[in-house]
């Protein structure tokens, strides 16, 4: 576990098939803390988050980012967010739901994006310190220091899921955190914006 900017700290899971690491986000405010997408954590990390904050909420930002919520809600009782749209498709139980626009757990704003790989793709705004943008599947981070997209396959319309990304850019943030590859740490919405030309 590991701060990556101020109040957000990460842990990460190597996938050998995808040759990428799987992300999770630790978020801790004065007020509360929360996990975002979480992979399965270590002994280690859970002992971490046990001596710093119990998180109020367990959020995900697609059906395929369950990973190891189910472990952090037994370990502190946290409850799973999913978007209303993707809670009906995954196979754990949901404690509940939220929609685009949404203020969430330490005051992160859920931006629900338009054609991405499942209807309730959401991407999370942190307003901290180093303003930072959370997101799930919409875009990944390969190779290092760029952003790409999962393979065209994975989309229903590969060209509309890209353009979609274009209401990301209303919104000031510096950090682009990826649930797949590496984050971009700073310019982040410079480089989505380069990427979306």
């Amino acid at each position: 576990m590991k701060e990556i900017v101020p109040s957000i700290w990460t842990w990460s899971v190597f996938n050998s098939e995808k040759q990428l690491n799987f992300n999770g986000w630790y978020l801790v405010t004065d007020k509360e803390a929360a996990v975002i997408d979480p992979p399965t954590p270590s002994a280690a990390d859970l002992e971490f988050i046990r001596k710093t904050k119990r998180p109020v909420a367990i959020l995900l930002t697609n059906k395929h980012h369950t990973r190891a919520a189910e472990v952090l809600r037994r370990n502190f009782d946290s409850p799973i967010w999913i978007h209303e749209s993707d809670k009906t498709l995954v196979e754990i139980p949901i404690d509940r739901t939220y929609r685009n626009g949404e203020t969430l757990a330490c005051g992160l704003r859920a931006i629900t994006l338009r054609d991405g790989k499942t209807a309730g793709e959401t991407a999370f705004l942190f307003k901290g310190k180093v303003p930072a943008l959370i997101v799930g599947d919409a875009v990944i981070g390969k190779p290092e220091g760029s952003i790409s997209m999962l393979p065209p396959e994975k989309f229903k319309d590969p060209a509309k899921a890209k353009e979609g990304l274009r209401a990301l850019l209303k919104y000031e943030f510096d950090a682009l955190l990826l649930g797949d590859g590496e984050p971009i740490l700073s310019n982040g919405k410079s480089v989505l914006s380069d990427y979306l030309r």
